[in-house]
Parts: structure tokens; C-alpha cells; sequence
């Protein structure tokens, strides 16, 4: 018996800065997925460098995730 069972993801990425917090990385990582689940499913945002924005700001990233199939 085969179960099809639908999935969707919204991912926030972040890339480590040189000497930032594990807080400040993942308060990023954070704030990034908030992003990629308010712009709707399958949904990914990467989070602005620190040095590029202001606080809080997010890269316009966002992109939709390409349907994949598991074998």
C-alpha cells in the first residue's frame, strides 16, 4: 500500500559573519524563515549580511522551492 501524503517546506538561511553569536546567527536564521513563511509554502529567504543592512532586514531572496519526487 502506497500513501501519498503532501509536504511543504519554508527554509531561512544565514550565513555565519566572522565572530557573530550563535544568538545573533540564529536570531537571523529566525527572522529569515518568518520571511519565507509570510511570501507562502515552499519558500526560501536567506538572511542579509550584517554589515549590508540595517537590524532586522532580510535580503530579497526569496525563490520557490522546485517540487522534488522521492523514490
Amino acid at each position: 500500500m502506497v500513501i501519498s501524503l503532501p509536504v511543504s517546506v519554508s527554509i531561512g538561511l544565514v550565513e555565519r559573519e566572522v565572530d557573530e553569536s550563535v544568538f545573533s546567527l540564529m536570531r537571523r536564521a529566525d527572522r529569515a524563515l518568518y520571511d519565507a513563511k509570510s511570501s507562502g509554502k515552499n519558500r526560501y529567504a536567506m538572511a542579509a549580511p550584517l554589515w549590508s543592512v540595517e537590524e532586522g532586514a532580510l535580503a530579497n531572496f526569496n525563490a520557490v522551492i522546485p517540487v522534488g519526487h522521492h523514490t
